[in-house]
C-alpha cells in the first residue's frame, strides 16, 4: 500500500500540470476565465489628465499626442486636444483641424455622429453654415435610417429654417 501511494503521488505531480492545462483550456478559459483574446487594452489617459488637472495644458496636449502615436485607432485623444484648444487657449482653427484629424478613425454612428457635430459646432461659431450643413449630411450620407441621421437631419432643418429667416430678413 505504502509502495502505491509513493508511486501514485509523484505521477500525479507530473501528470497535474498538463493535466489542469488542457482542462483549463477547455473548460476554464472558455467559461470561467476567459482567453485574453477577449479583451482590448485601452488607454487610460491618466497622465494627460494629470497635466490638465495641474493646469500644465502644453504638457497635457503632447501627452495626448503620445497616446495617439501609441493608439493611432483612438479619437478620444484627439477630443481632448480640441477641447483643450479651444477652452485653454481659444484656438477654434486648431480644435476643427484635430476634429477633421478624428474623423477618418471614427467608425461606428456613434463615434461619427459626435464628431460631426463637434465640428458643426464650430463652424457655426464662425459663421460659416455651408462648412456646418455638410456635417449633418454626412452623417446622413453615412448612416440613413439611423437615430444620428434623424438628429442630424433636425439640426440641418432648423439650420436652413434661420438661414431662409435670415436671408428674408435683409432683403426686408
Amino acid at each position: 500500500m505504502i509502495l502505491l501511494v509513493l508511486c501514485s503521488v509523484p505521477l500525479a505531480l507530473i501528470w497535474a500540470g498538463p493535466i489542469s492545462e488542457k482542462l483549463g483550456a477547455l473548460v476554464g478559459n472558455s467559461l470561467w476565465m476567459p482567453s485574453d483574446e477577449n479583451f482590448e487594452v485601452r488607454p487610460q489617459y491618466s497622465i494627460a489628465e494629470a497635466r490638465v488637472n495641474e493646469g500644465r495644458y502644453e504638457e497635457a496636449i503632447e501627452a495626448f499626442r503620445d497616446y495617439v502615436a501609441q493608439y493611432p485607432e483612438e479619437i478620444i485623444p484627439h477630443v481632448r486636444i480640441a477641447d483643450l484648444q479651444l477652452q485653454q487657449f481659444g484656438n477654434v482653427e486648431a480644435a476643427i483641424t484635430e476634429f477633421k484629424t478624428a474623423l477618418p478613425k471614427a467608425h461606428g454612428a456613434d463615434a461619427v455622429s459626435f464628431l460631426n457635430h463637434r465640428l458643426a459646432d464650430l463652424y457655426l461659431q464662425h459663421r460659416d453654415r455651408a462648412a456646418a450643413l455638410e456635417c449633418f449630411r454626412e452623417i446622413q450620407r453615412r448612416f440613413p435610417k439611423t437615430r444620428q441621421s434623424k438628429t442630424a437631419l433636425e439640426r440641418a432643418e432648423k439650420l436652413l429654417k434661420e438661414i431662409n429667416r435670415t436671408s428674408m430678413d435683409t432683403e426686408i
